[in-house]
């Protein structure tokens, strides 16, 4: 393998901007062409002539990693190897409000297909091997070689946004830890009392049964007598992120201290007051950070661990990073996308400080105060700047400015579990969090589920303040210290709404939206019944259904045990929705069919509203009628099929207006405009090998003009017909079927490529046609240089001009050989990149492939080069109007000239 090596660089900035073109360090297959030459101890230098660069990867560089591939550290075997973490682009959260499942597949989807690339290339180069891929967060972890791996190898790989190292997650050092004294003469610790805990306890009769609360910390002693832990509720993470299945143990004690606060069973073993918060919650744990300190990659995992292999309703997380993290935002994001609430502590450095995640927005930041609700000394809070903080990493939802913590819990002299069966007090947030992640515990057990932004509302909502000259919020205790006993109650109501929506012949209507004006809204099951939980008040009803008039009623619930009926029946509408609109484009002589879903309908009347001159076949529920014939439907109820039938050799744009008429109303349905032309042209994208059908589909449907259709087929369903299509861009080809498909495809339109680590197809058609007689992947090879005037570079260039058809870093492509067919460019080595055989009506193109290569890399002449070859080959010259447009190309594949 061939590698230019950028020497390291002694980088201050924060920012790369790694230019495609320039000073790209070669990659290239075994066997590929060898790169120029380079600089010293054959290192090529960085270039400066910027003119074939079309496009800047712009990726964030931590200063902490130029200093680590700067250091002159070496492991045992003097080779000097660095962990280093690449970010990829974050998915989009804002649509993410399914359940938890769907969530949690979306996340892993968008890692797959972001970091695929990159990790492709490097599994292929020297100096860099992935240690861990994650999706709660999308990032790769790899160790690197700093001798043959420079930061700019590593900033250019495919989608990477970020470069960080690997940086170090800790439990903050207790602010005060002590033993415990027996013959202690209270039955609860003052935590609890402070909580109002054990009134939830008793008047509810809920102790967490039915919440699962993950910790993430040192681990947990199993055999403590107050500890309850299953082996398969625990894991442990490497330092690389690898998931061992270990039985549970402490590598510390931190997590066994935290553990106990959340669910200790009652009464404990010892002699010591009940300390934990809900003894009948399920406790899950991950030893993320043995002995108190683990790395990015270990935490991130065992988030995603109890994100994906868990049931937990709440990540309960006292450790953390001093300061303004902006790293673990988007795995904290994601743990809140899921719908878990994510209870992290907010630090030991004192008033005016905070440490992440505990002073991200999104997480449940806790503060600490003693027996005397009086505020810690060592408890974090303050008021955050979201712009000053997180400069611009931080999303989009969060506010301007807020304050952390959220809340105030005790932390000072915690008693709780130790490591060995016996008992200690610990000091800090780390002791305050777990309160808190035990109360939502109870709050889950009372209300049946977890409700993420319910929670933590009413939580903030009902704690109090102890000082009342101070605002609410406030830095020291947030919105007040938190009481369970009010906040559970406000969600372990046994009151609601509850009935029956029927229309007027008593006939139950399913999925009707039942709704109350405190925004609470259900919809109904197939026998029309519908329950709506809400405290006891006065509410405002409202129940719309399709195809019925909506109804409102104003209920009354006159207490938290009482559960109101309150049924509706609905008057039936004329109601119509579509479901197919019409499509973009047709060719002349096709058909266009919407379908559409209609209740209560008695009548319908289509016309064509469009400039279509042509006539037009109508079939409405597969009978023939007329355009502006009043159509009886009988009183319809289902969906509908409306189809209009174009003429051959007609053209023009067709919009239907679908007037229906029902009990004395009428409604209007308008769809399309949808544009005839007198023949589309259909193009279909073969990719056998390669997994990138339907992103060119994506590509070139937004390239094309409207009047071509594209698809995906594979060669299999090619060589059944290939003449169902025009043109054919071949981007993988099974070598079954090359053969067979390379000579069939004799005089229809078909573009092949080649391309250093993408698509062989051009190379196929070499081994097949024994043109063109050679092919030669490499790097820096995605330019072109224009021999001739032709109209595949009818706006992108002239003879002499030099075309750069995609930015990726590595520019890789490729150059052929001896062929028949007319050159028309060639590339970097001076052999051809592109020709047109005119007796095939084969177009040949290098470097059009997506591989290394990602979607959205190819440059905008790039992209026109290839839409005009389609063009070119799909119809002959002597189809001067067809698709919409006019060929005119002298000499090239197809003409009559």
């Amino acid at each position: 393998m061939i590698r230019r090596q950028l020497p390291l660089l002694a980088i201050a900035l924060a920012m790369l901007m790694i230019t495609s073109a320039v000073g790209a360090p070669a990659l290239a297959a075994p066997g590929a062409a060898a790169p120029g030459p380079g600089g010293p101890d054959g290192q090529t230098e960085i270039g400066t002539d910027a003119t074939n660069s079309p496009a800047t990867h712009e990726v964030d560089v931590d200063s902490a990693v130029t200093e680590l591939l700067d250091r002159d550290d070496t492991t045992s075997d003097n080779t000097p190897v660095e962990t280093i973490v690449l970010r990829f682009e974050p998915a989009d959260r804002t649509g993410l409000t399914s359940d938890r499942a769907t969530v949690l597949d979306t996340l892993q989807a968008h890692a797959d297909a972001t970091q695929r690339l990159a990790v492709e290339r490097i599994d292929a180069i020297d100096g860099v091997s992935v240690v861990d891929r994650l999706w709660i967060a999308n990032a790769v972890t790899v160790e690197v070689d700093p001798d043959k791996i420079s930061i700019r190898d590593l900033a250019a790989l495919p989608g990477v946004v970020r470069v960080h190292d690997d940086f170090e997650l800790t439990v903050p050092d207790p602010a005060a830890q002590s033993d415990v004294s027996s013959g202690s003469d209270q039955s609860t610790t003052y935590g609890l009392d402070q909580l109002n805990v054990t009134k939830v306890w008793d008047q509810y009769g809920v102790r967490g049964a039915g919440a699962d609360v993950a910790i993430l910390d040192t681990g947990v002693d199993p055999d403590h007598p107050d500890i309850d832990i299953d082996p398969d509720r625990f894991i442990e993470v490497e330092s690389d992120g690898t998931i061992v299945n270990s039985d549970p143990y402490d590598s510390a004690y931190h997590g066994t201290h935290v553990s106990g606060t959340v669910a200790a069973n009652t009464p404990p073993s010892g002699d010591v007051p009940t300390y934990g918060v809900a003894p009948e919650a399920t406790l899950w744990h991950g030893l993320v950070i043995p002995g108190g300190g683990g790395s990015f990659t270990q935490v991130a995992a065992g988030m995603q661990w109890a994100a994906s292999d868990t049931d937990a309703d709440i990540v309960g997380m006292s450790l953390g990073a001093d300061g303004y993290n902006t790293d673990m935002i988007e795995p904290a994001e994601n743990i809140r996308a899921a719908g878990m609430i994510l209870t992290a502590s907010i630090g030991n450095g004192g008033h005016n400080t905070s440490g992440s995640p505990g002073n991200y927005y999104s997480s449940f930041a806790s503060g600490a105060i003693d027996s005397n609700y009086d505020p810690a000394t060592f408890s974090g809070g303050e008021i955050i700047d979201t712009q000053s903080a997180y400069d611009g990493a931080a999303p989009d939802y969060w506010p301007s400015e807020y304050i952390q913590p959220n809340a105030a819990a005790p932390g000072v002299d915690i008693v709780s579990a130790e490591p060995g069966g016996t008992y200690q007090k610990l000091s800090g947030t780390s002791m305050s969090q777990p309160h808190k992640a035990g109360v939502f515990a109870l709050m889950v057990s009372a209300a049946g589920d977890v409700d993420r932004g319910l929670f933590t509302d009413v939580v903030e909502q009902t704690a109090w303040q102890p000082d009342d000259s101070l605002d609410d919020p406030n830095t020291y205790y947030g919105h007040g210290v938190v009481d369970a006993f009010a906040a559970v109650s406000q969600v372990a109501v046994n009151s609601g709404i509850e009935g029956t929506v029927t229309d007027t012949n008593g006939n139950p209507i399913p999925d009707a939206t039942v709704e109350t004006d405190s925004g609470v809204s259900t919809t109904t099951n197939q026998d029309g019944s519908y329950s709506i939980t809400a405290p006891a008040g006065t509410y405002t009803v409202n129940v719309d259904a399709f195809g019925y008039e909506s109804d409102t009623a104003t209920v009354e619930i006159p207490d938290d045990e009482t559960v109101v009926t309150q049924d509706f029946e609905l008057a039936e509408r004329l109601d119509v929705s579509p479901i197919d609109d019409q499509p973009t484009a047709i060719s002349s002589g096709d058909s266009i069919t919407v379908t559409v879903d209609v209740a209560n309908g008695e009548t319908l009347t289509v016309q064509n509203t469009a400039n279509y001159t042509g006539d037009l076949g109508l079939v409405v529920d597969g009978t023939e009628y007329s355009l502006g014939e009043t159509i009886d439907l009988g009183d319809f109820t289902g969906k509908l099929d409306i189809t209009v039938t174009t003429t051959k050799g007609d053209s023009g744009t067709i919009a239907l207006d679908h007037m229906f008429t029902g009990d004395s109303a009428f409604l209007t349905l308008t769809t399309g405009p949808t544009t005839v032309y007198d023949e589309l042209g259909k193009v279909a994208v073969v990719d056998d090998t390669e997994g990138y059908r339907q992103e060119w589909v994506d590509v070139l449907s937004k390239q094309l003009p409207d009047s071509y259709s594209v698809e995906q087929v594979s060669s299999d369903t090619a060589l059944s017909n290939t003449e169902a299509y025009d043109t054919y861009f071949i981007h993988g080809l099974d070598d079954a079927n090359k053969q067979a498909f390379i000579n069939a495809t004799d005089g229809v339109g078909t573009i092949y490529t080649s391309q250093n680590l993408g698509p062989v197809t051009l190379d196929q058609r070499s081994g097949v046609l024994g043109d063109p007689g050679s092919v030669t992947q490499g790097t820096d090879m995605a330019t072109y240089t224009i021999e001739t005037d032709h109209p595949i570079f009818d706006g992108v260039g002239g003879p002499g001009d030099t075309v750069t058809i995609h930015a990726d870093h590595f520019g890789d492509g490729a150059s052929f050989t001896d062929t028949d067919a007319t050159v028309i460019a060639s590339a970097t080595d001076g052999n051809n990149a592109a020709a047109v055989d005119d007796s095939r009506q084969d177009v040949l193109l290098t470097s059009f492939g997506f591989g290394w290569v990602e979607p959205g890399e190819h440059t905008s002449d790039g992209l026109t080069i290839l839409t005009n070859a389609i063009e070119m080959v799909t119809f002959t010259a002597s189809d001067e109007t067809a698709a919409g447009r006019t060929v005119d190309a002298p000499g090239a594949v197809g003409s009559t000239a």
